[in-house]
């Protein structure tokens, strides 16, 4: 069992600390995400490793992802994907959720990365059109 603990204390503004302990198991993580996997083949399982691996770190859970054979990651920002990319290898596919921030562009391109591939209005030519499909970019 591979296992991170954190612990943190109450605020500076609090009279006395208030410790507490955080234990992350990150074989618990992986097999999740091996259980994902096999409860949605033959389609691929995503992981999703926004917010520096919703504050678990991604030095961490990325490596554990990996090794439970994740190949797809997710992040919200360019700045999170500058930190996950490279921990992963080259078969590795990393999208970020917030799409291409104008003249970013060309970061997107030099690191391979992907916006994500979620429905997303069609533009309506004309005249509103109620109930137009939306189209998978």
């Amino acid at each position: 069992m591979s296992v991170l603990s954190l612990r943190a204390v109450s605020s500076a503004a609090a009279a006395t600390p208030a410790p507490a302990t955080l234990t992350i198991d990150l074989g618990a993580i992986a097999l999740n995400y091996r259980l994902l996997a096999g409860a949605v083949a033959p389609a691929e399982c995503a992981a999703v490793v926004k917010a520096d691996a919703y504050g678990l770190g991604v030095a961490r859970v990325v490596p554990a992802l990996l090794a439970a054979g994740a190949r797809r990651f997710y992040v919200a920002t360019l700045e999170e994907a500058l930190a996950v990319k490279p921990l992963l290898p080259a078969d590795a596919h990393l999208a970020v959720l917030g799409g291409v921030v104008p003249g970013a562009e060309w970061q997107f391109r030099a690191m391979g990365l992907f916006r994500c591939s979620i429905l997303w209005p069609r533009p309506a030519a004309g005249p509103s059109r109620r109930g137009t499909p939306a189209a998978a970019r």
